[in-house]
């Protein structure tokens, strides 16, 4: 089966009673909506589906603790603020090249000093996160 996780399916599991510090999101999810994740303050260990394709608008802006996460190659596109005020994310590494990334996709990410891309990709990812060029390590 395929399945998408909106806003509406994330809302109990972020605000429950005991805080949400783990999420492991099945291969079988496809999509996410915007906001899905956002204000799920304690999330520290995020798995993110290798199927997919988007991470869309907010999708974990406030998301304090979040200190890494591992972007699978399937994702084609960061949107707007995706991972903003993620105030404990230092590492972020890439297992693919997204066509697209937006600008403020690690908006207020002050500890964001390690952004591991594929070998050979370094070019595209200057233009994909233009600013970020000190912290692009090829892996």
């Amino acid at each position: 089966e395929i399945y998408t996780l909106s806003l509406h399916d994330a809302l109990p599991i972020c605000h429950c009673r005991e805080k949400l510090m783990a999420f492991s999101m099945p291969d079988t999810v496809l999509h996410i909506g915007e906001g899905a994740f956002a204000g799920c303050h304690w999330l520290q260990t995020l798995r993110i589906s290798h199927s997919l394709e988007v991470i869309p608008r907010d999708a974990f802006t406030g998301c304090e603790w979040l200190s890494r996460i591992f972007i699978p190659a399937s994702v084609r596109e960061i949107g707007h603020e995706a991972f903003a005020y993620c105030g404990h994310l230092s590492e972020v590494t890439f297992r693919g090249i997204p066509e697209s990334i937006s600008p403020l996709a690690f908006f207020e990410c002050p500890y964001l000093y390690y952004i591991y891309i594929p070998k050979g990709s370094r070019e595209q990812f200057l233009r994909l996160l233009p600013g970020y060029d000190k912290q692009l390590t090829e892996k």
